[in-house]
């Protein structure tokens, strides 16, 4: 089932005046953005993502006092690149996910996944 994801975001300028630590953090050296890539085979080996790629990847940067929302499948995976010592601050989450549901319309009956013992059904 496809999953919304909210993150609210924040990374306060602790070393560095705010508009030189808004710029590395949307430069995305110093790590701390959020990626969502597609889950692969676990034997496949492991790989180095850039908040720069777009083959399959999407990053959404740092940024202080913001609410990231994404509508994820559930064959995507979401992590959080690791904030660098070159990080002008820390980086501090609030993150929940909802999971979608469809919404039947007047009338309409649902479709049962399960099946009754015997492969019958009674009304």
């Amino acid at each position: 089932a496809p999953m919304v994801e909210a993150t609210a975001c924040f990374v306060p300028a602790v070393r560095d005046p705010p508009k030189r630590a808004a710029r590395l953090w949307d430069s995305g050296d110093v790590g701390g953005f959020e990626c969502f890539v597609k889950k692969e085979d676990e034997e496949a080996p492991a790989e180095v993502y850039r908040a720069d790629e777009s083959d399959g990847v999407t990053c959404m940067h740092a940024a202080s006092n913001c609410l990231n929302l994404a509508l994820r499948d559930a064959d995507t995976m979401k992590f959080v690149k690791y904030v660098n010592s070159e990080a002008p601050g820390s980086r501090w989450d609030v993150a929940a996910e909802y999971r979608v549901i469809r919404v039947l319309k007047k009338g309409e009956k649902a479709a049962s996944s399960k099946k009754r013992a015997g492969g019958t059904s009674s009304s």
